[in-house]
């Protein structure tokens, strides 16, 4: 933008211009933004447990507790929200700038003579609404077969960390069939945390006292524990009553990595809700992202497509005047002999061995140990509508690989569908083409680039030479899909083997 003409060095002249945008910023709103008190409270994660009896028209409930303790997690029990509830509250929700997860709806009470939906429900239902980034937990295979509204799972990213929070509504009641109900509940939730490798949070109405849930112990052992416990610890007395000023079925059992994040619990005393105070909770927000120690050991070379042939024909070049006078010298001999032979191998038949010399995560045998840390692996990020969702959690780098192509393929496929309709294509519509299938190009995975993936599958010959077709992005789609869920389910029952 021209503000006038601009002055010549060492000018002590004053430049006068009768522009009205000069000295302006254009496009600023009059309230800019949150005050310093709110971006304060945005570095922490507050959590409300609570159970509302019925979720319907509470929604100004809801923002008392905002206003009240700036809450911007909240985990319900007992809901008892049939479908049609679930999609009005969702609309109010939204005004409230909270993202739902609602579990699967519970049916309703009563029919109406006019066959009009009730809008009262059962007993039962679970949610998670939260002004942070949110995603439903990929799950579904852990959901209990007689009432999968009891629990509800959704990963959030708080900062630089993401969490899974699993809400749970347990069976009233107090004979022997209750404690058994509540076990097997609480087995399938974590169960469901089991699917990610990430710090889990079980919270809602357990309707018993969760030390006497069989596997509570179980988890005590690895750090977790409960808010009575966290609780006593931190102000030196009892938790106070959360139901009737009775018992406390309102709680929360934490990871030990949360506990480490935990500022505060405290009990709301507003009666906002028919029996049941909710339980506050106040998490510091980390701004870096976790990482886990690990001994840093060299990789096997059973995968590297080298045999014992060409093992000795490389150990006759390297082991000719070598004298190795201890065992650190001996295992540098070993790897120089098998980064010979790769090397050779490679110049035979470069397709078939694509590394040229022994990767560094190949070496250091017989070197003093060293502990690493290492990323945690990020969840895979939330599917936009019409987006592919995996059918399971991503618990490595490679899956999550898998999934970001497969979601930029079918972009590709759907742009370039959609514009089949259009008479007229501008160059910079062509150009954004060319973009997004140079990024799906430049893709790698297990030291395989796209184009050598895609010309390993003889229904995908020949190789586009310009933009793809639609049936040809399609048919990589689905490939890439199944190979997906062949390395999903493998990682799958790797993780029921060590559980």
């Amino acid at each position: 933008m021209c503000c006038g003409p601009r002055p010549q060095p060492g000018s002590n002249a004053i430049t006068v211009s009768h522009d009205p945008h000069r000295a302006t910023r254009i496009g600023e709103a009059s309230n800019p933004g949150p005050n310093n008190k709110k971006k304060i409270l945005a570095s922490q994660a507050i959590v409300a447990i609570l159970n509302p009896t019925a979720i319907r028209n509470k929604h100004q409930e809801f923002q008392t507790l905002i206003d009240t303790h700036a809450v911007n997690t909240f985990c319900c029990s007992e809901t008892t929200a049939t479908q049609e509830v679930q999609a009005s509250m969702t609309h109010h929700f939204n005004k409230l700038r909270l993202t739902t997860i609602w579990s699967p709806p519970v049916m309703a009470q009563k029919e109406k003579i006019s066959n009009q939906p009730s809008l009262r429900g059962r007993a039962g239902g679970t949610s998670i609404h939260s002004a942070w980034p949110i995603r439903e937990g990929l799950s579904k295979q852990h959901d209990p077969e007689k009432a999968p509204d009891r629990l509800t799972h959704a990963v959030i990213q708080w900062g630089a960390m993401y969490v899974q929070v699993i809400t749970i509504y347990g069976y009233t009641g107090g004979n022997s069939w209750h404690k058994e109900a509540n076990n097997s509940l609480f087995a399938n939730a974590i169960r469901k945390a089991e699917t990610i490798d990430l710090p889990v949070m079980f919270a809602g109405d357990f309707n018993m006292d969760v030390h006497q849930l069989d596997l509570y112990n179980h988890l005590a052992s690895q750090g977790f524990s409960s808010l009575q416990v966290l609780y006593e610890n931190m102000y030196g007395h009892p938790m106070p009553k959360t139901c009737k000023n009775a018992t406390i079925p309102d709680t929360a059992i934490l990871h030990p990595t949360l506990i480490q994040h935990l500022l505060a619990i405290h009990v709301d005393k507003q009666a906002l809700f028919d029996a049941h105070g909710p339980v506050i909770l106040a998490f510091d927000v980390p701004s870096l992202p976790h990482y886990y120690t690990k001994l840093s050991t060299p990789k096997t070379w059973i995968d590297i497509p080298i045999d014992t042939d060409d093992l000795q024909n490389a150990a006759h070049f390297t082991c000719q005047e070598a004298h190795p006078m201890n065992l650190q010298e001996w295992a540098e001999l070993v790897e120089f002999t098998v980064d010979h032979a790769i090397n050779v191998e490679h110049r035979k038949n470069p397709e078939l061995c694509a590394m040229q010399h022994l990767p560094k995560r190949y070496k250091g045998r017989c070197q003093p140990t060293k502990f690493k840390k290492n990323p945690l692996v990020a969840p895979a990020k939330k599917a936009r509508d019409g987006d592919y969702n995996p059918p399971f959690e991503c618990a490595s780098f490679q899956s999550k690989k898998f999934v970001k192509q497969i979601r930029r393929l079918s972009s590709l496929r759907m742009r370039l569908k959609a514009l089949e309709k259009v008479d007229c294509i501008w160059n910079q519509t062509y150009v954004d083409l060319w973009r997004e299938w140079t990024s799906i190009l430049n893709w790698n995975c297990k030291r395989q680039n796209f184009l050598s993936w895609a010309l390993d599958k003889p229904e995908l010959f020949p190789f586009p030479k310009g933009l793809p077709t639609i049936a040809w992005l399609l048919l990589a789609e689905q490939f890439l899909q199944h190979q997906l869920h062949d390395m999903l389910h493998f990682e799958q029952s790797l993780r029921n083997k060590m559980s």
